[in-house]
């Protein structure tokens, strides 16, 4: 069955209650907050029926159920904003209400890291850094990180393709790709290469994209 995007559980360490030590059987009373369309954004609920589970380790099992839950964020996080780019021009209501969204997961992601420092656990999975790009409408200012990078329109605009793609899963373009989806959004420029778009900018540009070889250009970012 699939899940319910936008549906997030929180299991808290002390909120376990032990059934039989004997067969490692345990309670596990969870949180529960979701957005939906007619009640848009929801606060953190108890849920009264717990999960019942048995475990050889019960401290790693109520981790790993969160970080699944982690994992559930960051593709809401994606999905919403690569909507938020195609949706910006054609429709600005809808681009706002997306944002929104986006800010929601954001402020969810950051609830659970809290916990896992409560809780001494490590995240085991590399999300803060989709959390740590964040660009300016127009991609001419970028956060990445601690840096604080700034950039021409063109070169935003290649910075804009490459992270749309890193949304939707494509983590890497060729230089044809490039420049055949800037034809596509009407930037035209007389560069043949990604250095000459960059080439009063190589320290901004090293910060921001990674030349992965054979012509081939990412964000510097890994995948998720």
């Amino acid at each position: 069955m699939p899940r319910k995007k936008l549906r997030y559980q929180m299991y808290q360490p002390h909120n376990v209650k032990p059934i039989s030590t004997e067969n490692n059987k345990y309670l596990i009373y969870y949180e529960e907050t979701s957005w939906s369309l007619d009640e848009g954004p929801g606060e953190w609920r108890r849920i009264d029926e717990p999960l019942e589970v048995q475990s050889d380790d019960i401290d790693e099992h109520i981790k790993q159920l969160n970080i699944k839950n982690v994992e559930y964020i960051v593709e809401d996080y994606k999905t919403t904003y690569a909507k938020i780019l195609t949706a910006h021009s054609a429709n600005p209501a809808a681009s706002e209400l997306l944002k929104t969204r986006r800010n929601w997961c954001y402020l969810r992601w950051k609830e659970f890291d809290t916990m896992f420092d409560i809780a001494g656990w490590q995240m085991d999975v590399e999300l803060p850094v989709i959390f740590n790009f964040r660009p300016s409408p127009d991609y001419t200012t970028i956060y990445l990180g601690n840096e604080e990078v700034h950039i021409t329109e063109t070169q935003g605009k290649v910075i804009k393709i490459l992270h749309i793609n890193y949304l939707n899963g494509i983590y890497s373009l060729t230089t044809g790709e490039i420049f055949t989806q800037l034809m596509k959004l009407g930037h035209k420029t007389d560069a043949m290469k990604i250095s000459e778009i960059f080439d009063n900018k190589e320290k901004e540009r090293d910060i921001l994209i990674n030349n992965i070889g054979r012509g081939k250009y990412s964000l510097n970012m890994p995948p998720i």
